[in-house]
């Protein structure tokens, strides 16, 4: 006789959370959150305060350049049917495994969709806060002067750096991070580049990760700089090209991307008789209101190797 028992429900909606949140996911790492109320939010970017000036007589109110931007939030659902004498047959625990498959899918799915907003970062329509394509090369933000975050470099094998080229990339990074200014003509990002991060694909993971620790031949140490100024190698598998690497500047507030959620990651199980009768079967039903997308450009830069 058919027992919702035998479905092991909250055993199933068990290891779905346990493996949606026990894997490690890279875009947190390089977003900020932000909890929607709606389905678009216009996000205030706010501009920087004037510089100090003398004391010269009365007093000179200055106004800060403010930025707007709309982001609308995207649906997502993942919706599954367990055959339901697949779940009375089971004797080996992979009717669960499939459930804790499913929570490993959707944090693999957020890490695809950041790594397509990687590389959709300097095409065309692919807009920032300030309405020029987010990884560009002739952004002007007030009196910032010339803000370029999209690079090239030349390194032999452009699907896997050395230990040396990655040492080399991570430096003009840094040094590119290190003259962008803000609105008002001064430098912006002293702070944030005390925590900078490479997301590559997994060909330069080890070029990455060498040049964090490469130690010169015969003793004494060569790479005191690349420590010190590169503090985490994310490897993300999907990004489609080997030719690109992405560095973020996380040591300040802003960051170079947002996650903006509008309602949690909902998991409905429908395991009871009637809805297993009806359905033959046992309907996993998962939904999500979310957006990833680009936040502070001068936090992000594209360095393509050619």
């Amino acid at each position: 006789m058919w027992s919702p028992d035998n479905l092991r429900t909250k055993g199933a909606l068990a290891v779905f959370h346990q493996a949606l949140e026990a894997g490690p996911s890279v875009w947190p790492l390089h977003a900020m959150t932000i909890n929607s109320t709606t389905n678009a939010e216009t996000l205030v970017f706010p501009g920087f305060v004037p510089r100090p000036r003398q004391f010269l007589g009365d007093r000179q109110f200055q106004g800060a350049r403010d930025f707007t931007y709309t982001v609308t939030n995207n649906e997502y659902e993942l919706s599954m049917i367990v055959d339901r004498k697949h779940w009375e047959d089971d004797q080996t625990g992979l009717i669960n495994a499939r459930f804790q498959e499913m929570g490993e899918t959707w944090r693999e799915y957020k890490d695809s969709l950041f790594a397509t907003l990687l590389t959709n970062g300097n095409v065309s329509g692919n807009n920032g806060w300030d309405g020029v394509v987010f990884h560009g090369g002739s952004r002007t933000i007030g009196g910032s002067g010339t803000i370029d975050n999209d690079i090239t470099e030349n390194i032999v094998d452009t699907a896997a750096a050395t230990t040396a080229e990655a040492q080399a990339s991570a430096g003009l990074a840094w040094r590119t991070f290190s003259l962008f200014n803000d609105d008002q003509g001064r430098p912006f990002n002293a702070q944030a580049v005390t925590n900078m991060r490479v997301i590559c694909p997994p060909g330069h993971t080890g070029g990455f990760y060498g040049a964090m620790n490469a130690t010169l031949t015969g003793g004494g140490d060569s790479n005191v700089f690349t420590p010190t100024i590169l503090k985490g190698v994310d490897s993300l598998a999907h990004l489609t090209t080997t030719t690109e690497v992405y560095f973020s500047a996380l040591g300040s507030v802003r960051k170079p991307f947002i996650y903006q959620e509008r309602s949690a990651l909902e998991v409905v199980v429908l395991g009871d008789a009637e809805n297993v009768a009806l359905h033959n079967g046992v309907m996993a039903l998962t939904r999500q209101r979310f957006i990833l997308t680009y936040g502070e450009p001068r936090r992000s830069i594209y360095d393509i190797y050619t």
